[in-house]
């Protein structure tokens, strides 16, 4: 019976060290969409954030076709945060892709 020495092996390790990415990747998309609920001019830094709105969301996207093809179990953390922002991601799509409306004069 071959002992265990307690230390991790490279794919495991590479495995935490994505997840930890992935977590702080969906805490950057949840502060993103509390930006809009927080003023500037009282709290600046989510503002940034939500400059990056776009950016963290494709991040996100990614992580969750990673962890399907990797280790689905890990794919809900990442999941839950695109549908708790589902509003806000469907605004920023429709507001691109729809062209605003010229005034009939």
């Amino acid at each position: 019976m071959a002992k265990k020495s307690g230390r991790i092996d490279c794919e495991e390790g590479l495995d935490i060290s994505v997840y930890v990415l992935n977590i702080l990747v969906t805490l950057a998309l949840l502060i993103s969409y509390l930006a809009v609920f927080i003023p500037p001019d009282k709290l600046w830094v989510p503002s940034f954030f939500s400059l990056a709105f776009p950016v963290i969301v494709l991040i996100n996207i990614l992580f969750i076709v990673f962890w399907v093809i990797v280790k689905p179990r890990f794919l809900f953390f990442s999941l839950a945060a695109i549908i708790l922002g589902w509003g806000f991601i469907k605004r920023y799509v429709s507001s691109m892709v729809i062209p605003p409306k010229k005034a009939v004069l």
